[in-house]
């Protein structure tokens, strides 16, 4: 059985011992908010006037040819990912910056993170889950 409206609550992810990060699942309005905003930025990208809002996401000045479709496919889906984790993560355990000291979520530090794909599966999974529950109907 499918049913709707289920609450939508919040999860830690466990990163490891002593890192964890909290999120909400996205909603479909969260989805689209985020993929039209990675679209505007990826537009300006290329026209040259968004490089320091899409360096942000960890693409350097001299990095990747974002003309290549390929690569421009690859680095909207990660915008995209970042934008949507932006939205929903609340609060964050155990995550420095390269000192050491503890920050907040911000852009930067949520691109820095996901880069890594095995940090970004559970958090996206997470994020991604769905805001309904599907009951297994043989277990009636």
């Amino acid at each position: 059985m499918l049913t709707l409206g289920a609450p939508s609550a919040q999860t830690t992810v466990t990163l490891a011992k002593g890192v964890s990060v909290t999120v909400r699942p996205a909603t479909s309005v969260d989805v689209l908010a985020a993929e039209g905003e990675a679209a505007r930025l990826m537009k300006a990208a290329l026209d040259g006037a968004a490089l320091t809002e899409i360096l942000q996401f960890g693409v350097s000045s001299d990095g990747p040819d974002l003309n290549q479709a390929p690569i421009r496919a690859a680095w909207t889906r990660f915008v995209i990912d970042v934008l949507l984790a932006e939205q929903v993560i609340s609060a964050w355990d155990g995550i420095g910056d390269a000192s050491g000291s503890p920050i907040a979520p911000n852009r930067a530090a949520i691109a820095a993170l996901l880069q890594d794909p095995v940090r970004r599966r559970p958090i996206m999974t997470a994020i991604e889950a769905p805001l309904h529950a599907v009951e297994d109907e043989a277990k009636k």
